[in-house]
């Protein structure tokens, strides 16, 4: 990163407006400056209260901006704080807003609403979860069968037993031929070797430390011995491998849950955010018709007033909305909702951060990808395609992968 791009993104940090109070509108700015829409979505954009506009897209459109700046294109922008997506997609398409940094996913219906710009982020449609805690059964038959049926596993294990027998036999073998007479010559009595005589007290003490004491009373010949113990360690060892393998799927199986598919959705309570595409596709899984998801109702909230919303305990099958999705997580953890249906990135963020660290589960199911982008307005057609060549030329950048990586982990971004 250069230094002229270090002053400027440290000016546009310091120099960045705090967020407006009106509604979602910004219609009344100078020319030259945007007026650019924001929902709290972290770890998109993330707004709290008394500290300026942070995350993953506010700061990718401030290396944007720059660029712009330093063309003469524009010169500068305000921040908008918009409640809901539904705000944001009538202020583009009315023009009253010139952007949006929410993430949106690009669709063919919101394109019909507004112009998108090209893909910063591809995401998915996911599902959070309570982590109940509880052993599931099924999941650990599953990694078991997993385990064990992997290629080779089979075959590794059949040959491993195979080579002990016969070492087991080859050192019968040379031991009896050590000793040069049979061990027995038929009336019980046997004549003491000399290999028996100086392996025996060695015998006696492998014996009493591993605690095979007693194994051997059937057989007082050196070579049943000894093939008695190696066999006794060899069971050992496959025992604990066994246990090992048990211990693994059975801890892995720990708080999860059967495996959720689009239709098992219609039978639980689910939270989504109004007018985004988890509500959208929740409607198309369910039909038209079905009344329990095409009718969300809005959530009643901690401190809201119960007109106009629902009051649930996530008993019944149906469809619950709120305006971001930062306010689902207390219902999710409070039962008001059986499931969360949104964004992976989102949810992913949001299970790791706060009082709900450790008590959500984001599924590994993802239904469908989101490719998300920001939201043009009806007069930015000319300087659309400007932002869209500075955005292409920011994600390629070597400095957007340690971007991703510093706003939403390790490993949020896959290698290629």
């Amino acid at each position: 990163m250069t230094l002229r791009l270090c002053i400027g993104l440290l000016l546009a940090l310091v120099l960045t407006p705090p967020l407006r109070a009106e509604a979602c509108s910004g219609a009344d700015s100078p020319a030259g400056i945007l007026d650019i829409g924001l929902s709290d979505a972290p770890p998109f954009v993330i707004l709290k209260e008394g500290a300026p506009p942070g995350g993953l897209s506010v700061e990718l459109w401030q290396r944007v901006e720059m660029g712009l700046i330093e063309d003469g294109l524009i010169s500068g922008s305000r921040l908008v704080r918009c409640d809901a997506i539904k705000d944001i997609n009538i202020a583009l398409r009315e023009g009253s807003l010139d952007m949006a940094l929410s993430p949106l996913t690009v669709t063919t219906e919101r394109l019909n609403i507004h112009d998108m710009s090209r893909q910063y982020f591809l995401s998915g449609l996911t599902v959070a979860r309570l982590n109940s805690g509880q052993i599931a059964f099924d999941h650990a038959l599953d990694v078991l069968a997993s385990t064990l049926f992997q290629p080779g596993t089979m075959q590794a294990i059949i040959l491993f037993l195979l080579f002990n027998l016969a070492l087991a036999a080859l050192i019968r073998l040379l031991l009896q031929d050590a000793r040069g007479r049979p061990e027995g010559d038929g009336d019980g009595e046997g004549r003491t070797g000399v290999v028996t005589a100086y392996v025996d007290p060695f015998l006696e003490a492998i014996e009493r430390t591993l605690g095979l004491k007693g194994i051997s009373n059937a057989s007082s010949k050196l070579a049943g011995r000894l093939l008695e113990i190696f066999m006794a360690i060899i069971g050992a060892a496959l025992s604990a491998a066994l246990l090992g393998v048990l211990t693994s799927a059975f801890v892995s199986a720990i708080g999860q849950t059967e495996r959720l598919e689009a239709d098992d959705l219609l039978d639980l309570h689910v939270g989504v955010v109004a007018d985004s595409s988890a509500q959208d596709f929740l409607t198309h899984a369910s039909g038209e018709d079905d009344a329990k998801t095409t009718n969300c109702q809005p959530l009643i909230l901690a401190g809201d007033t119960p007109a106009g919303g629902t009051e649930t305990d996530g008993s019944e099958p149906g469809c619950s909305t709120t305006e971001t999705i930062t306010q689902l997580v207390d219902p999710l953890v409070d039962g008001k909702v059986d499931v969360v249906l949104g964004d992976w990135a989102e949810l992913t963020y949001l299970s790791r951060i706060g009082s709900s660290a450790g008590k959500i589960r984001i599924e590994d199911l993802v239904f469908r990808n989101e490719p998300l982008g920001w939201g043009y307005g009806k007069n930015m057609t000319d300087l659309s395609e400007h932002i869209d060549r500075a955005l292409i030329e920011k994600i390629r950048s070597p400095d957007w992968r340690r971007l991703v990586q510093q706003h939403m982990g390790s490993g949020s971004i896959s290698p290629d």
